[in-house]
């Protein structure tokens, strides 16, 4: 019985990842998103995956890129 729950637990923790570095890579803030994912995973998902990324980081890229 408390394995089951430790499982769902450590899943949990490892799929707030998930959001988190999608989020990160786009110039937002990790454990934001980590939390974010923690509390809300379903929505948490494809909020990460549909947010733009930040005028930080698109200036970022375009220093990279030339």
């Amino acid at each position: 019985m408390i394995w089951s729950r430790l499982i769902v637990v450590f899943l949990l923790l490892g799929l707030a990842f998930i959001p988190a570095t999608i989020a990160k890579k786009k110039g937002r803030r990790f454990w934001v998103w980590y939390t974010y994912g923690l509390c809300i995973l379903v929505v948490a998902i494809p909020h990460a995956l549909l947010i733009g990324k930040t005028k930080e980081q698109k200036a970022r890229e375009a220093g990279k890129a030339g």
